[in-house]
């Protein structure tokens, strides 16, 4: 498949996961087109992934309010420390590069996931990478602005990315240790 077609389709999956990871924690989600300068007072988590073919970034750049909303505790929240909230927006990229690899193992793309990174107080654009293309989507989540990026380096022209075979039967389910 053409660099160009891969990346149209990775960027739709992605914005599909954004949408179904935050609407499962119950939030109301809304793509925007609010132009937003980089914010510096907001966490960020930068995860990456790749095949022998394209190598992918995902970055969020999300509000400690929507960390808290989302954050998996039953009952009232009443306090959170901050470095459990670090914790989660690391889960929170985990979480979102694993949806968008369940999408892409449809087009047997069989991406190999790295360790996500917290950062604070750094400019998104700082850790984008200039050589990947790359897209930029903001989401207003229960009315607060989430800022995210995806960049993909194509390694070759033509790209090991079959054409779906239908919806993909891969499903989200318990981990289990033997």
């Amino acid at each position: 498949m053409e660099a160009k077609q891969c990346y149209s389709l990775i960027t739709k999956y992605y914005e599909e996961a954004l949408t179904e990871l935050f609407s499962s924690f119950g939030c109301e989600v809304v793509k925007c087109n609010q132009e937003v300068s980089n914010l510096t007072s907001e966490p960020l988590a930068r995860i990456d992934a790749g095949t022998f073919d394209l190598e992918v970034i995902l970055i969020l750049n999300v509000p400690m309010t929507v960390l808290s909303l989302t954050y998996p505790v039953s009952g009232e929240i009443i306090n959170i420390d901050d470095e459990a909230l670090e914790d989660w927006l690391l889960e929170l990229s985990n979480l979102l590069i694993g949806k968008v690899k369940s999408k892409l193992i449809n087009h047997n793309c069989i991406l190999q996931l790295g360790l996500p990174d917290a950062i604070f107080g750094g400019h998104l654009s700082s850790y984008q990478e200039s050589s990947y293309d790359t897209t930029r989507v903001n989401l207003e989540v229960d009315g607060e602005l989430i800022v995210t990026y995806i960049g993909v380096d194509f390694l070759c022209e033509h790209i090991s990315f079959d054409e779906a075979k239908g919806e993909s039967t891969y499903v989200e389910g318990d981990l289990e240790l033997f």
